[in-house]
């Protein structure tokens, strides 16, 4: 994790021995963290999740990523419509079958499936059934390690927006 005030930039994972740090209490989680007096974490923003990012050298939609962690399928994840989604008869669309999406929304992820009824008289009709969604705990801890801020500290004022810093904080 990147830390920041101002041009000086710190990678804490580097600190030893530690710096004074201070105690910052995230409002809406009620947790605590510590930072430098005066430094804030460098996170990406939660919209971060739905555009085209550089980690680990490759080139990822994280919401596609992230789909795919906790739903394999035979296949390809795509971006479509501002979510993750996978549609089994991709290579025969007038076939009926399955269309599936995955997305973020109000701190809650959701996974819908979709029947795909196709008729030669008729426009498709979709017949909508939410999944759960085991394991969660897989794509929370993939947000940690891209640094997004699905708990709105940006917003709070308590960190550094990614994208409006003219550094490459983890040098990507």
């Amino acid at each position: 994790l990147c830390i920041a005030k101002d041009d000086n930039v710190i990678n804490v994972s580097t600190i030893f021995p530690p710096l004074d740090f201070a105690y910052i209490k995230d409002a809406r989680t009620q947790l605590y963290w510590y930072a430098p007096e005066g430094y804030n974490p460098v996170l990406r923003p939660l919209s971060d999740l739905y555009r085209t990012i550089t980690h680990k050298g490759e080139e990822i939609v994280p919401i596609v990523e992230m789909a795919q962690l906790i739903f394999p399928v035979k296949g390809t994840w795509r971006f479509e419509n501002g979510h993750a989604a996978f549609r089994d008869n991709y290579d025969e669309p007038t076939r009926p079958g399955w269309r599936y999406e995955f997305y973020f929304l109000s701190g809650t992820f959701f996974l819908e499936c979709f029947e795909l009824n196709i008729s030669k008289s008729s426009d498709p009709k979709e017949l909508d059934y939410n999944m759960k969604i085991m394991e969660q705990y897989k794509l929370f801890d993939f947000m940690n390690e891209l640094k997004i801020d699905y708990r709105g500290l940006i917003d709070a004022g308590l960190a550094i927006d990614y994208n409006k810093s003219n550094h490459n904080f983890y040098n990507e």
